[in-house]
């Protein structure tokens, strides 16, 4: 379990949270901005410290009974010796956070721990604070000291609400000075100058200059000069008897500890000159890493939503033909006319599976196969008839099998000539009662393969396209006999 002396700091963080940890009512924020996108920005440890100072405020109260609103049961983690005296409360998606708070506030506890501060709860919380609460919570926020108090007013805090605002901890990470590699440096005369001027209340006495350093680079740093990091802190105390909380300096403020942590070879002097530059050219870069990250989740939203309109398109169109299949299942046992029926069959079965050619094999007197229909044939096959060993395939399986050669009985012809390349295929048996009645195959010009949702609704259709035939056929054997029987 980590400790803020784990952490190296400077003594006076030690000080200043000694404090607070012993204050009174008031709202404690620790800001920090952990960004959960893009590359090269260290998080600023804003949650560890939070949960830190939350453990040292309950350590240092031993009868004080917490209570944690929170949105994600997780999202603040209760150390164990802790737990008895601590209820956590979830505030759920369809929850109104205003009557969990009320309802928190009620408890009177003795710290009150929030998740995050936001708009749904930053002027919640400063009411509870008001009420005599002793209340602690985190914000996302790239500013500091007074600058903090200014984001809550973003969030819809008023300034007369910002009275109850006790102490805000910022924090962020610093890449810190290779110990293996860094060197002695003095700062020339404009340099000193500069950081006279950047840090006037500092303790800096122009004849007494202390050892600064600067980066090198060496093997054990891959060359940055830097390895690791270390926390930068800036401590504000708010002040209920100053006209303008607003207006009020950070008692530690961010400049003078990072002159700190110079001064004691943490890092080099020019992070001290350009601080506060450097602070702004960290703001742009996250900016612009948000941007990139919000421009990527737009874009692969695009595909999602596109996807999906694909996919709700293919699911409308199988619904259709799902419920279409009883309809032509209907309409195909109604027909007894052989010749019209296989015309039917091709035709449909080209519609639900895409393709462009279809040519219907019928089993006559079980040694010949009739051409009964064909789309995108020739038109001199119809009724043409072949061999059934040339048509019907043995030990083909019951259902439709890839098929790439020219349909039986047709003369195979280059693309040029053909004027379109058969590309995709498929070999369907027309089972009746297990019994061969016939054979359909169809053919793509446009596309490479059949997708497996319009094979399985094209084997759908043959089989009530078999029973459907097989009848037919039956109907014209039975109408045959009787016309021989008249005749005779």
């Amino acid at each position: 379990m980590l400790k803020l002396a784990d952490f190296f700091h400077l003594p006076q963080v030690d000080t200043f949270l000694e404090q607070l940890t012993h204050d009174g009512p008031g709202l404690a924020v620790v800001a920090g901005l952990d960004l959960r996108s893009g590359e090269g920005f260290l998080p600023s440890g804003r949650s560890t410290i939070f949960r830190i100072l939350m453990r040292e405020i309950l350590a240092a109260n031993p009868d004080a009974h917490c209570v944690v609103v929170t949105r994600a049961k997780d999202a603040v983690r209760v150390p164990r010796a802790f737990q008895r005296r601590t209820m956590v409360m979830t505030v759920r998606p369809f929850d109104e956070y205003q009557a969990i708070m009320a309802e928190a506030a009620r408890r009177r506890p003795d710290l009150l721990v929030l998740d995050t501060l936001d708009a749904d709860n930053a002027a919640l919380a400063l009411a509870a604070a008001a009420a005599g609460l002793r209340v602690l919570s985190q914000v996302d926020s790239v500013f500091r000291g007074a600058g903090v108090a200014r984001h809550l007013l973003d969030l819809g805090v008023s300034r007369a609400e910002l009275q109850h605002l006790a102490w805000i901890i910022s924090v962020q990470r610093q890449p810190a000075l290779c110990l293996d590699c860094k060197l002695p440096y003095t700062p020339d005369a404009a340099q000193l100058n500069r950081l006279l001027a950047l840090l006037p209340q500092s303790e800096i006495e122009p004849d007494h200059q202390p050892v600064y350093y600067r980066a090198v680079g060496c093997p054990a740093c891959e060359g940055s000069g830097r390895k690791g990091d270390v926390l930068v802190f800036d401590i504000f105390r708010g002040d209920p008897g100053a006209p303008n909380v607003l207006e009020q300096p950070s008692l530690l403020p961010a400049e003078d500890y990072v002159l700190g942590l110079a001064v004691r070879g943490y890092l080099p002097l020019g992070d001290v000159l350009h601080f506060e530059s450097e602070q702004f050219h960290r703001t742009y870069k996250l900016l612009v890493a948000s941007e990139r990250a919000l421009a990527d989740s737009h874009a692969a939203l695009e595909r999602r939503v596109a996807e999906l309109e694909v996919a709700h398109n293919v699911l409308q169109q199988r619904t259709k033909a799902l419920i279409s299949l009883q309809d032509i299942g209907q309409a195909l046992i109604s027909s007894d006319d052989l010749d019209a029926l296989a015309v039917q069959v091709c035709w449909r079965a080209r519609d639900l599976c895409g393709a462009d050619r279809a040519i219907l094999y019928y089993l006559r007197d079980g040694d010949q196969a009739e051409v009964l229909a064909l789309q995108g044939w020739d038109p001199a096959l119809l009724h043409t008839r072949l061999p059934a060993e040339d048509v019907f395939r043995a030990g083909v399986a019951a259902g439709p099998v890839p098929y790439d050669a020219w349909p039986p009985g047709t003369t195979p012809r280059p693309p040029d000539v053909e004027g379109a390349r058969l590309r995709a295929g498929l070999y369907v048996p027309l089972l009746a009662q297990e019994q061969h009645v016939g054979v359909m195959i169809v053919h793509s010009t446009h596309q490479n393969r059949f997708e497996p949702g319009e094979v399985a609704l094209l084997q759908t259709f043959a089989n009530q396209a078999a029973v459907a035939i097989q009848r037919a056929g039956l109907v014209e054997d039975l109408r045959e006999k009787i016309a021989e029987l008249e005749a005779a």
